[in-house]
């Protein structure tokens, strides 16, 4: 099940969610399909040993779209 794919505020500016095939949020996109926040995702172990689970973390990337 994927989240919510768009929002709409009230002043008609839509904010766009993107998912990954694993269904994890990828990117936040602006009402110009700019990119507000973008996730890479990576394993990390919870408890730093080998044979510990792991568990997927995300890591904000930044607005790699936006001119400053």
């Amino acid at each position: 099940m994927v989240g919510m794919l768009s929002n709409i505020e009230p002043n008609l500016l839509k904010t766009s969610f993107i998912f990954d095939g694993l269904n994890r949020l990828d990117k936040i996109l602006d009402n110009e399909n700019n990119i507000l926040k973008a996730y890479q995702y990576q394993y990390a172990s919870t408890l730093g040993g080998a044979n510990f689970v792991k568990e997927m973390m995300p890591r904000i990337v930044g607005n790699s779209n936006r001119e400053s």
